[in-house]
């Protein structure tokens, strides 16, 4: 196995866009100001890696970004977004969405629109989510005040031809999308309603304001089509729904199955399920204690679904079907990747002859467990690259520190 090592600037966020280039997203500031007023959004700046050319690309960095949305990238491409601003009359914003191709170098202006700013502070939100190279959709979120949820407004955009489509699907309009997961070449889930959880506690609610929650896995190209087509209900394959009574929580793609939680709204207990969405298999563990991300949760790794639960001493590692353990690590290691056949841990020892702790992590080959990788630094993020590569980033501070 071969690894790469590069240094994490805190703030950033990173985002695959291709197999060759990461996208890295940095926050520069949440304090900016116009001769009026405060700006409501980060001031971001963006980079792209080519991950075969060892290269780092600043993009555009005399055009002034910010993160005035959510965007999230359904699919892989060459193309990423982000939103400059302009002040006719302050409140009154202009929001100029900008399309940059990574692979030409052309950055063009796909859309625009007037708002007031001000509006963004606690009414209004914006996602979007980019589905192939030409169609993105974009939902509003606004009057989030008046309910738990607020109202939402959805639209497909063709960026090519700059033409606007109602999505007519009311669950688009009545529960709004929270989480686009990448899934295949051309699938993706969909989560429709959202989290009614805050730092892993559930959110005291009224009946009348929680909106009933699913998980679908669409077609990508078959999802502009229907939208195109005015089609009431989008094609999709109901993976699970919840209503008024439950949530669901933490949906991932983990090799060929898709994982989430469903917790009970009125005791906390939490079922944690395994889809297989080649063979259309689910499997589901019930936890009867009150949901604890932090103290179990699923994995998988060498293609087998697994439980980990944390002891004192211990994170153990179950088999859904038996609940026998395949392996245990200390608990005062901090599990940072699981994939493939492999698990990047970080561990921190006391300093023999200075003060503080030094930092480390290790690469271990499962489920022998056996390590064949070591550094001196802090991993914060973990991505695959192609089967015989991992792009380890490691935190810039930590690596001084330790240094």
């Amino acid at each position: 196995m071969n690894v790469t090592v590069l240094p994490h600037r805190s703030g950033s966020e990173i985002y695959e866009l291709n197999e060759e280039q990461l996208l890295f997203a940095f926050n520069e500031s949440n304090s900016d100001t116009d001769d009026q007023g405060m700006i409501p959004f980060d001031r971001v700046s963006y980079s792209v890696y080519n991950i075969k050319k060892r290269t780092m690309e600043s993009i555009l960095p005399d055009l002034s970004k910010f993160k005035a949305a959510d965007i999230e990238y359904a699919g892989y491409g060459s193309h990423f977004y982000f939103f400059h601003l302009e002040y006719p009359s302050f409140p009154l914003a202009t929001f100029i969405l900008f399309e940059y191709d990574t692979k030409t170098s052309v950055c063009r202006e796909v859309y625009r629109f007037d708002d007031n700013i001000k509006l963004y502070e606690n009414e209004k939100d914006i996602k979007i989510f980019v589905l192939n190279d030409q169609y993105i959709t974009i939902q509003i979120r606004q009057e989030k005040s008046k309910s738990r949820f607020g109202r939402f407004a959805a639209f497909l955009y063709d960026t090519k031809n700059k033409i606007l489509y109602d999505i007519v699907d009311e669950r688009f309009q009545n529960q709004g999308i929270s989480q686009f997961i990448r899934i295949a070449n051309n699938v993706c889930a969909i989560r429709f309603g959202h989290n009614q959880l805050l730092a892993d506690k559930l959110v005291p609610m009224k009946e009348s304001e929680c909106v009933n929650e699913s998980i679908c896995l669409v077609s990508i190209s078959q999802l502009i089509a229907d939208i195109l087509l005015r089609i009431s209900i989008v094609s999709s394959e109901l993976i699970d729904e919840v209503f008024i009574s439950q949530t669901f929580s933490d949906i991932a793609k983990m090799g060929k199955y898709i994982t989430y939680s469903r917790i009970n709204r009125v005791d906390g207990h939490q079922e944690i399920y395994f889809y297989q969405y080649v063979k259309k298999q689910m499997s589901m563990v019930i936890n009867n204690n009150v949901y604890s991300p932090k103290n179990i949760f699923p994995c998988v790794i060498s293609g087998e679904p697994l439980l980990v639960r944390r002891y004192d001493r211990s994170y153990e590692f179950y088999r859904i079907e038996n609940e026998n353990v395949v392996c245990r690590i200390p608990a005062n290691e901090r599990i940072v990747f699981l994939g493939g056949d492999h698990m990047v841990i970080n561990k921190k020892k006391k300093r023999l002859f200075s003060e503080g702790k030094e930092y480390s992590f290790e690469i271990l080959q499962f489920p022998e467990m056996k390590r064949v990788y070591h550094e001196i630094s802090r991993a914060v993020k973990v991505i695959p690259s192609g089967k015989e590569e991992l792009l380890i980033f490691v935190d810039e501070k930590r690596l001084k520190d330790n240094g």
